[in-house]
């Protein structure tokens, strides 16, 4: 595995770990710029390639 693939793998594990414990306080946008994504389209396409699922089912 690339350096790169394994650094998405992690960004992409931190970011479904801040949604599932996020309270209301805190947007989504917030967590996607934290996580390094470039806007939430971005993580909807990563979510979506790594799971299969449409991201409103998050």
């Amino acid at each position: 595995m690339s350096p790169k693939k394994y650094s998405n793998i992690i960004r992409f594990q931190n970011a479904l770990s801040l949604i599932k414990k996020s309270d209301q306080k805190r947007s989504l946008l917030a967590i996607v710029f934290e996580c390094g994504y470039y806007n939430h389209s971005h993580l909807a396409n990563e979510i979506k390639r790594n799971t299969g699922l449409p991201s409103s089912l998050l």
